[in-house]
């Protein structure tokens, strides 16, 4: 797997180099994706590549920086610009691509991108305690473990 950005640091662009990677058989990961136009561009891409070598290694991945889409944009746009690129993935049936919401900051956006079309979340470690942890599941944790004890000083008192 290379990972591989849309572009290099003057604006010019990878996608030859994306395209030649996928028709070698390397899967990519093409990141730093923040508008529609160059999701699809990076599909075409990865997209022409399968065609010229069909025993490619599949999923390839697109980064969508949904994040830093809502921090310049508004997170409407963010959510705008992954669904419709899973939308045009799905009716172009590019089923060899995955999304992969990137630059997630919070529990909210966890939910809301997973169920926007995303197939794979980068959660950085503070959203993702946030997500998994709650009162009442910690609460329910406690009771299992005072009832695991119970149950382990009932079968100790057995002969």
């Amino acid at each position: 797997m290379v990972k591989i950005t849309i572009t290099d640091r003057k604006g010019n662009s990878f996608l030859p180099l994306i395209h030649q990677l996928v028709s070698e058989g390397v899967q990519v990961n093409v990141t730093t994706i923040t508008t529609f136009n160059q999701s699809i561009f990076a599909a075409k891409a990865i997209e022409a590549g399968y065609k010229e070598n069909p025993n490619a290694e599949k999923p390839c991945f697109i980064s969508i920086f949904c994040g830093r889409i809502s921090d310049e944009h508004g997170f409407e746009i963010s959510v705008e610009v992954l669904r419709n690129f899973r939308q045009w993935l799905d009716f172009h049936k590019m089923d060899g691509i995955e999304i992969i919401a990137a630059s997630i900051r919070s529990p909210e956006s966890v939910e809301f991108w997973s169920r926007t079309g995303a197939h794979v979340l980068t959660i950085p470690l503070d959203p993702m305690s946030k997500v998994l942890s709650s009162a009442r599941t910690r609460e329910t944790v406690a009771e299992f473990i005072d009832t695991s004890k119970k149950i382990l000083e009932e079968i100790k008192k057995q002969p």
